[in-house]
């Protein structure tokens, strides 16, 4: 394995100059590229944020208007779920290409915003904080309405460290403007589509060989419970 000088251009572009080791990874088809964090991070309390955005058109229905989850459900009940609409990001993330037992395809990750927590941060900041910053609101007074869906850390094992995650969602006005090159983001590569048809289109990626972050896939098959009363209302 030998190190890969890289301008600090690229880097800067890669990931704002944190991703600062690379290296060439023989493999069948050539040499790959792959990056890891060097950087002694002080805080792994992170937080994402599934964001829903009501369609241009659409008529708000709210009953309960607190920042609870049986609130904010009742709120996509009454409204109608095909009147939402989602972000799935795209942007670099420290990627090793693998030909078996699958393709990996594409140096890029499919997500929903996030981010580790700044110190004496509270997480539900945090998701806040990354719902302007990645998603691209400019205005806090689009948030409709916002709840916890995961609200204990649940930890994301990266190999070296673990990064313990809760989850939120929020219901927003607007489309999303997320911001080129900044965190790696790929905004030619990101998805803004039907609420409904995101499981299905973070599949087909997959299928394809793009990376898909779990956590989103999670968000999304945890709200489409949580939808239908969740494990408790089932067993029933």
């Amino acid at each position: 394995m030998t190190r890969t000088v890289i301008p600090r251009s690229q880097m800067t572009l890669l990931h704002q100059g944190r991703l600062n080791s690379f290296y060439d990874v023989p493999t069948r088809l050539g040499l790959r590229e792959m990056a890891a964090h060097n950087e002694d991070l002080s805080n792994l309390l992170a937080a994402k944020m599934l964001v829903l955005s009501l369609n241009e058109g659409a008529t708000l229905i709210q009953a309960d208007t607190s920042n609870t989850l049986p609130a904010l459900l009742g709120t996509l009940r009454a409204t109608g779920l095909e009147n939402f609409s989602t972000l799935i990001m795209a942007a670099d993330r420290p990627v090793a290409y693998f030909e078996f037992p699958i393709e990996i395809t594409e140096n890029y990750q499919l997500e929903i915003p996030g981010g580790i927590s700044l110190v004496s941060e509270k997480t539900e900041e945090t998701a806040l904080r990354e719902l302007m910053d990645e998603y691209g609101l400019k205005d806090p007074n689009n948030i409709i309405q916002t709840a916890p869906l995961v609200i204990y850390p649940a930890a994301n094992d990266a190999g070296s460290n673990a990064e313990l995650y809760t989850t939120r969602v929020t219901v927003v006005r607007g489309q999303p403007n997320p911001p080129e090159h900044k965190k790696g983001i790929r905004r030619d590569k990101c998805w803004f589509g039907p609420l409904l048809e995101v499981e299905d289109y973070l599949k087909e990626q997959g299928a394809k060989g793009v990376i898909v972050e779990w956590l989103a896939l999670g968000a999304i098959f945890q709200l489409g419970l949580e939808l239908h009363g969740g494990w408790k209302a089932l067993r029933k």
